[in-house]
């Protein structure tokens, strides 16, 4: 009898790990140690053939989910022998040096531009769309801002929100108005940068701001704590989908969603996924490698169901491709 496949319900993880630029020596290679390794539930599965590099997919259980899938597909329907898949934790920069210098064979990212230029180098051979995540404006359930008055436009939702905040329009509720950022480099960050510079805000850049706070946190869950920082303050902040849903009840409790992503390539509020295959994949490991790029694109039984099928809390957390993508 082979192991029964089963997607995991995922324990509460780090939306996204710091995107910033990283100085990489690849000298230290040997040192680089997975996160995790899987076997498909077969225990006595022997050698890591294919090595993956994931951020917040990898937190959330789905890195698992997709590992331990493509492992039973390969020895049921290939007649493959038993292996196991690395995963190592890592943030879209990172993950591109690695396979730029064959230090892994997957990576999952979220930079369009950095993607295409491993390309064009010639660093990674292929790229495919993976799935979608979502971010979302959250804050508050007393509303201080009256951000549910704009809960169409996340553009006008943050110009209120600034506006209010520096005493530019009234604050007829008289709270304190806050927003907390995680101000880490993560793709998270990143998306809030990019969402208050549309409307031609920084609030990053005054220092002496009462209502801009950077929950500056070092460890791996660091979007857990931002979120929990700003329920317990009573503010506002950008997080992703997976991370609210695998936050505590008490914290959820204290929140309000008033904007999230929509399936459409122009949304701002969308958090697309695309992997990457390394040009420098071992030879013995080419054809698997590639075997799992073409099982990663099936819909019908292939990773794409998987992705369909993975809930966090009872709901499902990510989406395949929208038009556009």
């Amino acid at each position: 009898m082979h192991p029964r496949r089963v997607v995991k319900f995922a324990q509460p993880f780090d939306g996204d790990v710091p995107g910033k630029k990283h100085g990489l020596k690849v000298a230290k290679a040997h040192r680089m140690e997975p996160k995790a390794v899987y076997d498909g539930g077969y225990p006595l599965a022997r050698g890591v053939r294919l090595r993956i590099a994931a951020g917040g997919p990898g937190n959330s259980g789905l890195v698992e989910a997709l590992s331990n899938a493509f492992i039973q597909y390969m020895v049921e329907s290939q007649s493959t022998k038993p292996f196991k898949i690395a995963w190592y934790l890592s943030d879209t920069i990172r993950s591109l040096e690695y396979i730029e210098h064959g230090m892994v064979d997957i990576a999952i990212t979220h930079n369009k531009s950095a993607e295409e230029d491993s390309l064009f180098y010639g660093h990674a051979k292929k790229r495919m769309f993976a799935f979608c995540d979502r971010f979302l404006i959250v804050g508050p359930t007393e509303d201080p801002a009256e951000l549910q008055k704009n809960a169409d436009d996340e553009h006008r939702m943050l110009s209120r929100l600034c506006r209010v905040a520096k005493s530019l329009s009234p604050n007829p509720k008289h709270l304190p108005i806050r927003f907390v950022s995680r101000g880490d480099g993560s793709a998270t960050h990143i998306r809030e940068c990019a969402l208050f510079s549309r409307i031609g805000q920084a609030p990053w850049a005054d220092i002496k701001s009462t209502w801009y706070h950077t929950a500056r946190n070092p460890t791996a869950q660091s979007s857990q704590a931002t979120l929990a920082h700003a329920a317990n303050l009573s503010a506002y902040t950008l997080t992703d989908l997976g991370t609210y849903l695998s936050a505590p009840k008490n914290i959820r409790d204290k929140l309000h969603v008033f904007r999230t992503g929509n399936e459409d390539s122009d949304d701002l509020m969308m958090n697309p996924s695309r992997i990457l295959m390394s040009a420098k994949v071992p030879g013995e490991n080419a054809d698997l490698v590639e075997q799992f790029m073409e099982w990663m694109d099936d819909e019908d039984e292939g990773g794409q169901s998987i992705v369909s099928d993975f809930e966090i809390n009872g709901q499902h957390l990510y989406s395949i491709a929208p038009p556009g993508y």
